[in-house]
C-alpha cells in the first residue's frame, strides 16, 4: 500500500472511531472491541481484521471479534501462547508468518496494542493473505496504537465519572429510603429507637412490624454489599420481613426463613440481624440473630445484664445454624437491640466503646424511659468516640417493658 494512501485510510479510521463513539461510549471491554473492528476493518480491503481482548470472567483465553465471513485469524486463542506480543507494548510487523499464531492462510500480519495503565487492554491484527507488510504499516499501525490508547484512557475516565455521578444518586435515593424508614413509628409501649446514619455509609436498618395488638416484632440490622445493591437489599429486606411477620413463627423460624430467601437469591448480599419478637401476654420475648449485631437483656429484678451474640450472618450458608432465646420478662426490664457500628466505635484512647461501654450506660440509665435511654446510649458513644476516625452507621432499638 502507497503511503499517501495508508495515511488516508489511518486519518479516516481514526475518524470513523470518533464517530462511532460520539454518541455511546462503549462501556466494557466487548463493546470497546467492537468499536475498534468496526473502525478499522475497512484499512486495507485484502486484510483481514481481528481484535483480541481478554475479560475478567475468562481471564486465561483471548477473545477475537472479526468477520464471521473471513477465514479465522488466530490460530491460538490461549493467553500464554500471546503473552510474548501482550507484554511488549508495541507495534510489530511479521512480515512472514510462520503459522505459530496466525492462519497460515495470511502471508504477513501487523500487531497493534491499545493499552491501559502501560498494559495491553486490546490489539488490532491485521492479516494480509496476499503481500507482506513493511515499515508504512509498522509506522501506521504505531500512530493507531498511540491514537486508541489515548481514546480508551478518555472513554474508561469518562465512564468512570458517569458511574460515579450514578452511584452519587443511588446512594442519595438509598439514604432517603434509610432515613425515613428510620423515622417510622410503631405506636408499642416502651418502645423506642435512636439511628445515627452521619457516616453515610446507608448500610443499616430498623425495621418494627406489629402483627397484632398485642404482639410485635423488631428487627435491627447491617447490609453488606456493594453500594449499588444495598438499596435493592433494603428494599427486600423490608418486604420479606413484612411478609415473614404475618405469619405464625417464631423469631428463629423468621430469621431461617430470611436466610433461606437471601441465599436463593444468589446475591452478594450478607445481612447481620437481630430479630427479637415479643408477645406481652406470655411474659416472654425471642430473641434471634446472626453476624455482628447483638443483644442485651437487663433484669429489672436482680439488675442483673445478659449480653447476646450470634454467629454466621444470614444469606451467606443455606445450612446456617441459628439459635434462639426465649427470655422471661416483666416490668422494667430492658431489652436493647443494635448493629456493630455502636459496639465498635473508637475511643479517644483508642480502644473500642465496645459492648462493656453499651452495658454500663444502660445499667447506669436503666431508670430513663426508652427514648431517653435509646437517645442517652447514642449521647454517650459521641462523649467518648474520636471525631478523627471515621465511623459506621448506629442503630439502637430499645424496648422497655411496662
Amino acid at each position: 500500500m502507497k503511503t499517501e494512501k495508508l495515511y488516508a485510510k489511518t486519518m479516516a479510521t481514526m475518524v470513523q472511531f470518533e464517530k462511532n463513539t460520539s454518541d455511546q461510549l462503549p462501556a466494557n471491554s466487548r463493546q470497546f472491541a467492537e468499536t475498534l473492528f468496526d473502525s478499522i476493518r475497512k484499512w486495507h480491503k485484502s486484510d483481514v481484521c481481528a481484535v483480541l481482548y481478554t475479560t475478567s470472567e475468562l481471564p486465561e483465553t483471548v477473545q477475537v471479534v472479526q468477520d464471521r465471513n473471513s477465514t479465522p485469524v488466530l490460530h491460538k486463542t490461549g493467553l500464554r501462547e500471546w503473552e510474548l506480543l501482550l507484554g511488549g507494548n508495541s507495534t510489530v510487523v511479521l512480515k512472514k508468518n510462520d503459522g505459530h499464531l496466525i492462519s497460515k492462510d495470511y502471508t504477513s500480519w501487523v500487531f497493534i496494542p491499545v493499552l491501559a495503565k502501560k498494559k495491553v487492554a486490546a490489539a488490532v491484527i491485521m492479516a494480509r493473505a496476499g503481500g507482506r507488510m513493511g515499515s508504512a504499516e509498522e509506522e501506521a499501525g504505531l500512530v493507531l496504537s498511540q491514537f486508541f490508547t489515548t481514546a480508551l484512557k478518555r472513554i474508561r475516565k469518562t465512564n468512570k465519572r458517569f458511574r460515579t455521578y450514578g452511584d452519587d444518586i443511588r446512594q442519595q435515593v438509598l439514604l432517603e429510603a434509610q432515613a425515613s424508614a428510620g423515622l417510622q413509628s410503631v405506636d408499642f409501649p416502651g418502645l423506642a429507637r435512636a439511628v445515627d446514619y452521619g457516616s453515610g455509609t446507608g448500610s443499616d436498618f430498623s425495621i418494627v412490624y406489629r402483627p397484632s395488638a398485642d404482639s410485635l416484632i423488631a428487627c435491627v440490622g447491617d447490609i453488606t454489599a456493594v453500594v449499588h445493591e444495598r438499596q435493592k437489599a433494603f428494599v427486600f429486606m423490608n418486604a420479606i420481613l413484612d411478609y415473614l411477620s404475618g405469619m405464625p413463627l417464631d423469631a428463629l423460624q423468621i430469621l431461617m426463613k430470611m436466610n433461606e430467601s437471601l441465599v436463593r437469591r444468589r446475591s452478594e448480599w450478607y445481612i447481620s440481624a437481630v430479630l427479637a419478637r415479643y408477645l406481652p401476654q406470655d411474659h416472654h420475648i425471642e430473641i434471634a440473630g446472626g453476624g455482628n449485631a447483638g443483644a442485651l437483656h437487663f433484669s429489672h429484678a436482680d439488675m442483673n445484664l445478659r449480653e447476646y451474640t450470634f454467629g454466621v450472618a444470614a444469606g451467606v450458608d443455606s445450612d446456617a445454624e441459628f439459635f434462639m432465646s426465649k427470655i422471661p420478662v416483666q416490668t422494667g426490664d430492658i431489652v436493647c437491640l443494635y448493629t456493630d457500628g455502636v459496639y465498635c466505635a473508637r475511643k479517644r484512647n483508642g480502644d473500642p466503646f465496645g459492648k462493656s461501654d453499651l452495658a454500663d450506660t444502660v445499667r447506669k440509665n436503666y431508670f430513663l424511659g426508652a427514648d431517653d435511654l435509646a437517645r442517652k446510649i447514642l449521647e454517650v458513644l459521641r462523649e467518648k468516640e474520636d471525631p478523627s476516625v471515621d465511623g459506621d452507621d448506629r442503630t439502637v432499638q430499645v424496648l422497655k417493658i411496662e
